[in-house]
């Protein structure tokens, strides 16, 4: 059974940092974030979604912890419709020296 207590203590000594309640060194506390990832649970997953992000994890060598990180990082870095067009508000406007009409004729002609 995972023991959270003991894994921080043996990240702690490895890192040659003080023990908790080795007496009144705080700093152990002061990195304790940089030792431990947000954690984010999904419950209630159907047994079929499980199997087949299991399996693709497995097609990349991958756990499916670590497949699941890197699906969550690449959607996270993806721009929301509401994001994009934001963006979008931003920039001036195009205005062609051709005509778009013009363009769309002469590309179709060319067929």
């Amino acid at each position: 059974m995972f023991n959270g207590r003991v894994f921080v203590r043996a990240i702690l000594r490895a890192k040659g940092a003080a023990m908790p309640g080795s007496g009144f060194d705080m700093c152990s506390t002061c990195t304790y974030h940089e030792l431990m990832a947000t954690m984010i649970q999904i419950r209630h997953v159907p047994g079929p979604v499980h199997r087949k992000l299991k399996a693709r994890a497995a097609k990349k060598g991958m756990s499916l912890s670590g497949y699941l990180r890197e699906e969550i990082e690449r959607l996270a870095n993806q721009m929301t419709p509401e994001e994009l067009y934001a963006r979008l508000l931003t920039r001036k406007p195009v205005t062609p020296s051709i005509p778009v009409e013009d363009l769309i004729r002469a590309d179709r002609d060319s067929r």
